[in-house]
């Protein structure tokens, strides 16, 4: 009796369980509400030898997929992955999804979702980790050969009754680091470029963090 119930109740939760597409249709579905989006964001680069102070811009959002942004100087932002809701419809549409599984993390029931062959990915796999309940994606893993080479975090804030980001962090390994320039001084008028040794081009680690604020939606 206690192995038919058992049995019961995973055969239960298996019937229950959208597919991985459905499943990324379904959040994706959730934005398709919004037409227009403008928010402040604060970068926060941590990359060898790369010297950009903290910086505050304006990003747009112009549904489905168009993106701008207004900055003084120069400043990085990750177009894939800084709104991660922006391509889940082309995801959802084009992908071959490989696995998919679900576990509990900290009580919250996540399902993890490998995919390949996207346009967006010309090699390599992404895993996505969505919480089941909220409808979210809480972490995207970049993988290469079974390694793990860039990871996405996200933290959100609930506005208008959309989960925007709260802060996103890309953490990311480099195989190339990059070269350290010096600016000119009266003993080096011209400056420098050290492109470093071959021990220095080997897992030079990066991140880059997004603190998001001031969203207006549809406005």
């Amino acid at each position: 009796m206690k192995f038919f119930t058992t049995f019961l109740l995973i055969f239960t939760i298996l019937l229950g369980q959208n597919s991985p597409k459905e499943i990324i249709r379904n959040i994706s579905d959730k934005y398709d509400k919004i037409e227009n989006m403008e928010m402040k964001v604060k970068i926060i680069a941590d990359v060898p030898n790369l010297r950009m102070p903290v910086k505050t811009l304006k990003l747009f959002y112009i549904a489905p997929d168009s993106m701008r942004m207004e900055v003084k100087g120069f400043a990085i932002l990750p177009k894939n992955g800084a709104l991660p809701f922006m391509y889940l419809r082309q995801l959802a549409d084009s992908v071959e999804f490989d696995t998919s599984y679900t576990e509990l993390v900290n009580g919250k029931e996540m399902m993890n979702i490998t995919l390949s062959d996207t346009t967006i990915l010309k090699e390599g796999k992404l895993l996505f980790t969505v919480d089941n309940y909220l409808e979210r994606i809480e972490k995207v893993d970049l993988m290469m050969n079974e390694n793990v080479v860039s990871t996405m975090n996200f933290t959100y804030q609930n506005i208008d009754g959309f989960w925007m980001p709260d802060t996103t962090q890309f953490d990311f390994t480099m195989s190339k680091r990059i070269p350290y320039a010096s600016a000119p001084s009266i003993s080096n008028p011209f400056g420098s470029v050290d492109i470093g040794s071959k021990e220095d081009h080997f897992q030079n680690d990066g991140k880059v963090q997004l603190i998001f604020s001031d969203f207006k939606i549809n406005k």
